[in-house]
């Protein structure tokens, strides 16, 4: 192969016009040129790669919090909860670093505000920008209202007063907040309490299983220093008997220091019974009692039992459109959905004891529990309506002998003779009924016979309460009515 010499470039390349000779050389023929340069390049770039790796793409930073989110079946549980604990632990430590770096640019920013802004104005205290605010100019407060407010909603000033039609409304909030102690605090009744300043709600509890900490401590406790000036209302009368257990929720709520309490319910217990409200009024609190029949429904079996000595009854029947609940051999499974029986479930979950007939257990040997997810610790106790001892279950003999089941709440699931003892001893307080689509004929009724003799006796004691639609099933819902004796 003959030699080409080197590369030769014209002495008269410069910066302005040696570009042309330049590229002039560079297209005579001169072998292995691209590939040496090719190889230089690649050489050049694995040699500088580590130091542009470690500066231009820095590796990720290595987390100092694992959570154990996989299955470690070589680690004890307590192995694992002291893992988590600590790894909790430097998780809020961490976070405490962070809110004191801050809280520290915060305050300096805000002495900035200060020494830059004309005392007098709002805006010289700045909690959150990192520059002071200028002077506010023309239509401010206009575009601050279509913003809204920076404060927390606790400090916004209401634009209406707290009327009655609010009150119920709260009033209800806080009955249906105190479903979520029912039935974990029995023998104490599961209250609600909402504490509400400007409108918005600052604090909430419900009573705790066992029946402590009482609704009102626990919210009290969240509220805080927030409950000063506040609205409390409270579903039923705050206790004012001492107990070992806590305080009293009318001493909690005189050092709180409210505006107004709002109570949905007197307690008939002796050792308060008018005298929490009393101390209240006593500490200058002023305490309205406005009538509220969300408040008597959720505290039903609390005054059921102080009324009558007895929990509060729901009969629950499922049956076909022609009011049958089973063939006539006794087959019964299913004549409602999977939606129906699902809800059956749910209303078990909200129940202390759950009963049925000695026919039924027999002929059935229902489990009688709670199969929702979640919700399996929640199965009330078994009872059974026979004279017989049963395995698995308590007894009693007559519809009577309820008074000494300790429940508030009873389920009654059937079948149509035990239905129609205590339809006839007039100790149901709820009938919920589940309709499905079908027809049976020549099947088991859902009642047995009530020995009505005219059709008066029927009318005027039922009041439906709530209807829905369960898949293909139907839903009612009705209450007993009664006079106040």
């Amino acid at each position: 192969m003959p030699y080409v010499g080197p590369m030769r470039i014209s002495p008269k390349y410069d910066v302005a016009g040696g570009v042309g000779d330049l590229w002039t050389e560079l297209k005579r023929p001169q072998p292995y040129r691209w590939p040496i340069l090719f190889a230089s390049c690649a050489l050049t770039g694995l040699g500088l790669y580590p130091f542009f790796k470690e500066r231009v793409y820095p590796p990720p930073p290595k987390p100092d919090i694992v959570y154990l989110t996989t299955f470690a079946p070589d680690r004890t549980d307590a192995e694992i909860i002291a893992s988590n604990v600590e790894n909790q632990e430097r998780k809020d430590a961490r976070q405490r670093l962070l809110d004191a770096q801050i809280e520290k640019r915060r305050e300096m920013y805000r002495a900035l505000g200060q020494a830059t802004a004309k005392p007098s104005r709002k805006w010289a205290s700045i909690p959150t920008r990192w520059k002071p605010r200028s002077p506010p100019r023309r239509h401010a407060k206009r575009r601050r209202r279509r913003r809204g407010s920076s404060r927390p909603p606790a400090e916004r000033a209401t634009t209406a007063p707290m009327t009655a039609a609010s009150d119920a409304r709260w009033l209800a909030a806080a009955a249906r907040l105190a479903l979520r102690g029912r039935p974990a605090s029995a023998p104490n009744p599961a209250v609600g309490c909402i504490v509400v300043k400007n409108g918005c709600v600052v604090g909430r509890g419900w009573t705790q299983s066992g029946g402590r900490p009482h609704a009102e401590a626990m919210a009290l406790h969240m509220a805080g220093g927030a409950a000063r000036g506040a609205d409390v209302y409270v579903t039923l009368e705050p206790c004012a008997h001492q107990s070992e257990r806590g305080p009293a929720c009318a001493d909690l709520l005189v050092e709180a220091k409210p505006a107004r309490v709002i109570v949905g319910a007197t307690d008939p217990d002796t050792r308060t019974a008018g005298k929490g409200i009393e101390r209240l009024r006593a500490a200058g609190v002023e305490v309205s009692r406005p009538a509220c029949p969300d408040c008597a429904e959720s505290l039903a079996g609390y005054l059921t039992r102080a009324r009558f000595q007895r929990p509060y009854v729901t009969l629950k029947l499922a049956m076909s459109l022609d009011g049958c609940i089973a063939l006539a051999d006794g087959s019964s499974q299913w004549i409602t959905g999977k939606a129906a029986r699902a809800h059956v479930h749910s209303r078990r979950a909200l129940a202390d004891a759950i009963l049925v007939g000695g026919g039924t257990w027999r002929a059935d040997a229902p489990r009688l529990d709670v199969r929702l997810p979640g919700l399996e610790h929640r199965s009330p106790d078994r009872w059974v309506l026979t004279s017989h001892d049963v395995e698995g279950a308590q007894t009693i003999a007559t519809p009577q002998d309820i008074a000494r089941i300790p429940a508030q709440y009873l389920y009654v699931e059937g079948g149509a003779q035990t239905a129609a003892s205590f339809l006839a001893a007039d100790l149901v307080d709820r009938l919920e009924l589940y309709r499905a689509p079908i027809i049976i004929g020549n099947g088991l009724h859902a009642i047995g016979d009530l020995s009505l003799v005219t059709l008066a006796e029927a009318h005027g004691r039922w009041q439906p309460v709530e209807q829905c639609k369960l898949g293909p099933d139907s839903f009612e819902a009705f209450v007993r009515t009664r006079g106040e004796s």
